[in-house]
């Protein structure tokens, strides 16, 4: 198995890949060895590269040219990544299900978002911190960022969309958000409130 069959199957769009005939396969893995230049070592942004980003461009741009309209590669691709992160969504469900584990991680959530989306990808602004809101913003996104790049914005809603499943998925939670940049907004606005 090449690093770019590896990528592809172990990749949010990994089932959807192996489900496509050879062509849209192979093509898919020429799209990868094309694209995964940006890959650099120890960088934190490789996680999202690897597992999301580079492997959701390779397969969108391989099923167009193998026949696919673009709304019909969009939407397989977007079902695809969303269908794996509902798994995500339902460990933050039951992680925040339990009381004590609840509070913890509400607290901790500033500190996770610090971790897993570093300033080297991502500008974030915390507007509000309390017991009973969270809200942020994120005025630089390196998804919007890589996607435009590769001059394919539109897959940025796709992940955009993957906060409402993981946000929305916490009981006692609303989520709610105004913009993002994926929509022409100037930030990706972030609401969570306690219910």
């Amino acid at each position: 198995m090449t690093s770019a069959e590896r990528m592809l199957s172990k990749s949010r769009v990994g089932k959807l890949w192996k489900e496509q005939p050879t062509g849209i396969r192979e093509k898919a893995c020429q799209e990868v060895e094309k694209i995964q230049w940006c890959l650099l070592n120890g960088e934190a942004t490789n996680h999202f590269l690897s597992t999301s980003l580079i492997p959701t461009l390779a397969l969108y741009k391989a099923m167009q040219a193998e026949g696919y309209s673009a709304a019909e590669a969009y939407r397989k691709v977007k079902a695809a990544v969303h269908s794996a992160m509902n798994p995500t969504g339902k460990e933050w469900s039951f992680l925040f299900s339990i009381p004590l584990v609840n509070s913890y991680l509400w607290k901790a959530i500033p500190r996770i978002l610090e971790k897993k989306f570093p300033t080297t990808g991502w500008n974030i602004q915390w507007n509000i911190q309390t017991e009973r809101s969270l809200n942020f913003e994120m005025t630089a996104c390196f998804y919007s960022d890589f996607f435009h790049i590769f001059q394919c914005p539109e897959l940025t809603s796709i992940f955009c969309e993957c906060n409402s499943i993981c946000y929305s998925a916490i009981p006692g939670i609303r989520f709610s958000r105004n913009e993002t940049l994926a929509t022409s907004g100037n930030r990706c606005d972030f609401h969570l409130e306690r219910i």
